[in-house]
């Protein structure tokens, strides 16, 4: 499947971070997504979440790693619903 070029541009810039400037940016892109419900939204926090995954400098434990891979399936999931909004998203959805 072809990203859109934007997603694209996204993704080659997360290349460029370093792993502690990526999760110090998923804060406030989660918080953006509170409050917009945005499918985007949702995605560049995925993208983030695999970005620092991926990332050869991230040391994460095997735990560390696991809980940041069942999120990116969250926030997959999320962008899927096109934002679900806060009445139509259940956390046992989210699973």
């Amino acid at each position: 499947m072809n990203q859109p070029r934007q997603t694209q541009e996204s993704t080659a810039l997360l290349d460029h971070l370093d792993p502690q400037t990526i999760q110090r940016r998923l804060g406030p892109l989660m918080r953006r997504y509170l409050s917009s419900r945005s499918a985007p939204a949702a995605h560049s926090v995925a993208r983030h979440i695999e970005a620092l995954c991926c990332h050869p400098d991230f040391f994460g434990t095997d735990d560390e790693r696991c809980v940041y891979l069942r999120l990116v399936r969250q926030w997959r999931w999320l962008a899927d619903q096109g934002g679900a909004q806060p009445s139509t998203a259940r956390p046992a959805d989210l699973h």
